[in-house]
C-alpha cells in the first residue's frame, strides 16, 4: 500500500528573504493532478505548462505547449502526487517529485507507474512548470512517512557562473565515471530517481541504486535555470548511453560548502 508523505525544505536567505513558504508549489502540483482526472492529461498539461516549457520527445526537446497542443485528447488516467518539495528562499521557484501511475480507465489495474520530477516557478498567472521529467519503475513506492518539515538555512547566495560550473564539472566528471554523480550528491538531504528504482534516498541507498550504469554515459545539458534567491538552481538535457537517448535532470542546492546536488534524475 503506498504511504503517501511530504518531505518539504524550506530555505530563508540571511538578511535577504523571509521564510519561504512550500504550501503554493504543493498545492499547484495537487492541483495540477486534480486538472487531469477532471479533464484529462492533455488539457491539465496545457493549463499549467509554462510558455517556455520543454519536454522530451522522440529523442529531443521541443516547446511543451506547441507538443500537447498537436496530441489529440486520449483515454486513460494518469494519476500523481507530490512526496517531496523544496522551495527557494524568494519563494517562486522550486521542484516536486512524486509517483506516478496509468490506468487505461478508473476501474482498470495500473498498469504503468514510475517517479515524475518538475520545477516550477511562479508567474502573474500563477505556479507554472519549466520542465517535466518522469522515469519508470515496478515496485510501488514504500520509501518511509516524514511527519515534519525539514528547515535548512541558506548561508551563502549562489550565482550563475559557479552553478553552471559545477554542473559542467559533474558533466566532465562522468565521460570517465558514471559513477561520480555520488561525489557531487548533498549529504544534508537529496534524491536519486533512476529509471527502474524507487527513489534513493540515503547514501547507501544511492550507490546501491547507481550500480550497473553505463560505462558509456554522456550527458549533454539543453536547458537551465536559477533561483531569484540564487540558492536552488537545475539543468536539463540528453543522457545518451548505448546508442539510446533520454532526459535527465539535476536541481542544485546552494550549501556552505558549495552547490550540491539535491535532486538527481537519471533515465539509464
Amino acid at each position: 500500500m503506498k504511504q503517501v508523505f511530504s518531505l518539504l525544505f524550506v530555505f530563508s536567505a540571511c538578511r535577504a528573504f523571509a521564510q519561504a513558504d512550500p504550501a503554493g508549489i504543493v498545492h499547484a502540483e495537487k492541483n495540477f493532478a486534480a486538472a487531469a482526472r477532471a479533464n484529462g492529461t492533455r488539457d491539465a498539461f496545457l493549463a499549467y505548462l509554462d510558455s517556455s516549457a520543454d519536454m522530451f520527445e522522440k529523442g529531443r526537446f521541443v516547446n511543451g505547449i506547441q507538443s500537447w497542443q498537436a496530441r489529440p485528447k486520449r483515454p486513460g488516467l494518469l494519476a500523481w502526487y507530490p512526496q517531496f518539495a523544496e522551495i527557494a528562499a524568494s519563494g517562486d521557484f522550486g521542484y516536486t517529485t512524486g509517483p506516478w501511475t496509468f490506468q487505461a480507465s478508473p476501474a482498470d489495474s495500473v498498469v504503468a507507474r514510475g517517479q515524475y520530477n518538475t520545477v516550477w516557478h511562479l508567474t502573474p498567472s500563477g505556479w507554472k512548470f519549466l520542465v517535466d521529467i518522469g522515469n519508470g519503475y515496478r515496485d510501488e513506492n514504500e520509501a518511509p512517512v516524514v511527519n515534519k518539515p525539514i528547515g535548512t538555512q541558506v548561508t551563502r547566495r549562489g550565482d550563475t557562473a559557479t552553478a553552471w560550473w559545477a554542473d559542467e564539472l559533474l558533466t566532465q566528471s562522468i565521460r570517465t565515471n558514471p559513477d561520480a554523480c555520488q561525489g557531487f550528491m548533498s549529504q544534508t538531504h537529496s534524491i536519486l530517481n533512476r529509471a527502474g528504482h524507487v527513489p534513493a534516498m540515503t547514501k547507501a541507498a544511492q550507490q546501491a541504486t547507481r550500480a550497473g550504469l553505463p560505462a558509456d554515459l554522456q550527458l549533454e545539458p539543453k536547458g537551465r535555470g536559477i533561483a531569484p534567491s540564487g540558492d536552488l538552481a537545475y539543468v536539463y538535457g540528453i543522457a545518451t548511453a548505448g546508442g539510446k537517448s533520454e532526459a535527465y535532470l539535476h536541481v542544485w542546492r546552494r550549501e556552505g560548502s558549495g552547490w550540491k546536488l539535491a535532486l538527481d534524475v537519471l533515465p539509464f
